[in-house]
């Protein structure tokens, strides 16, 4: 079945500001190819919802591994997470780079 006409509609959502509308279109999309996941990941990011980008980021990105692309969106989503991991790592290591 074609996605053009789901991703068409979340579009129009995000256009909208309507974000919840534009996951739900995407996430009921028939098949979830490279380009759906990739608008769910934007999608989530203008949500503000930073953990769902990067899940569906990553996922378009091994859906797709030679679209240079995916690739690197998924790279920026997860770039804050891998920065909060080893500053929550640090802290509990005792160090603290406000000294």
């Amino acid at each position: 079945k074609n996605t053009d006409i789901f991703r068409a509609v979340a579009t129009y959502y995000r256009e909208t500001k309507d974000y919840k509308g534009a996951i739900e279109t995407l996430k009921n999309a028939p098949r979830k190819t490279p380009e759906i996941l990739a608008d769910l990941g934007f999608t989530y990011e203008l949500h503000g919802d930073k953990k769902e980008a990067a899940e569906a980021y990553s996922q378009a990105a091994n859906a797709a591994p030679k679209q240079i692309t995916l690739q690197l969106s998924a790279a920026q989503a997860l770039i804050p997470k891998v920065f909060a991991t080893e500053t929550s790592s640090a802290r509990r290591a005792g160090f603290d780079s406000s000294r």
